[in-house]
Parts: structure tokens; C-alpha cells; sequence
């Protein structure tokens, strides 16, 4: 497992905004420490030194979420 980053807020669209750590391929699964499934990263954002990484949530509680970290299995495929 590979830390995403923390959770800053919710996005207008309903998007978790994650401050990156690393860079995930977009598609990539998330999940939360408990390892439950969260959701599916649809964007990388920002500089490229501070990017932020857009989280498309599949469940209805997405607030709780917030100030969390989230993690992805792999990191096949990306770069930072």
C-alpha cells in the first residue's frame, strides 16, 4: 500500500481534495487505513511541485473522509 496523502476537503463536485504525497495513475483505486474501498482517483491537479489529487467518492458519507489519509495498492504506471 501506497499513502496518496491527506484528505483537505470536499470539492464542489463532491470530490475528495488530497494533498499529494505521491502521485497515483489516474483510475487507481483508494482506500481508507482500514482498507475499505473509498473510491477512484479521476484527477491530478496544481504545480507540480505541491500537486493535489482529485478522489471521485462511491459512497454517500464522503465528510467523513476529511482530515484522513488515503492510500492506493499500486503505483504501477506513475510518475513524481
Amino acid at each position: 500500500m501506497y499513502r496518496i496523502g491527506r484528505v483537505l476537503h470536499l470539492s464542489r463536485d463532491g470530490n475528495l481534495v488530497v494533498k499529494a504525497e505521491t502521485k497515483p495513475r489516474i483510475g487507481a483505486e483508494a482506500y481508507n487505513a482500514q482498507l475499505k474501498f473509498v473510491g477512484v482517483v479521476s484527477d491530478v491537479i496544481g504545480p507540480t511541485r505541491s500537486p493535489y489529487v482529485l478522489v471521485k467518492v462511491k459512497t454517500d458519507e464522503k465528510t467523513q473522509f476529511v482530515n484522513q489519509s488515503l492510500y492506493v495498492k499500486t503505483m504501477k504506471g506513475s510518475r513524481f
